[in-house]
């Protein structure tokens, strides 16, 4: 997925006077490096981002228009009352915003929400690294479906919050 971000920033020049209004790029890329700092399930919405403000290049910037370009994909900053300037929402261009998962037409499981994504390929990532290490040289005559079923039931029982302690998942169903 990717992101796409508005508006321009204000950041301080390197020389230390002044500031100088920078194009969402460095915008997208301060929001990247923020997601690469934290856990998959952080989400970046509200999220503060070290800046001296933003510069929208059409005029006044309503919550009606930062709502449009959320509606459509686009990552948004904006002063937050009490917190500072940061992430209005943290969404990828992924433009199906009517719900936080859904299947794609290829029948993946996807989302516009960020760290929903991040969740998504990090169980990836932790299921297919532990199960090479367990079915290391299995082949289909001695890996059974089941034994696959009940490896990944139980990996995801392991990263399934409970009333004590928070994980990655609420729940899980269907694993087949």
């Amino acid at each position: 997925n990717s992101v796409l971000c508005y508006p321009d920033i204000y950041v301080a020049k390197e020389e230390g006077s002044g500031s100088e209004s920078l194009s969402p790029m460095y915008f997208a890329a301060h929001c990247v490096g923020l997601a690469a700092g934290l856990p998959a399930f952080s989400p970046l919405t509200y999220k503060t981002i070290n800046i001296l403000g933003f510069n929208p290049s059409e005029g006044e910037f309503t919550k009606a228009v930062r709502e449009d370009l959320i509606s459509k994909g686009v990552l948004v900053g904006r002063n937050i009352s009490g917190v500072g300037f940061g992430i209005n929402k943290g969404v990828n261009t992924l433009q199906v915003n009517a719900s936080m998962i859904y299947k794609a037409t290829d029948g993946t499981a996807t989302s516009p929400e960020i760290s929903i994504v991040r969740i998504k390929y990090l169980l990836m990532a932790e299921l297919q690294l532990n199960a090479a290490q367990l079915f290391l040289g299995g082949t289909a005559a001695t890996v059974t479906k089941e034994d696959v079923v009940n490896f990944t039931k139980n990996y995801l029982n392991t990263r399934t919050s409970s009333t004590t302690s928070p994980n990655l998942l609420i729940s899980f169903q269907d694993v087949t």
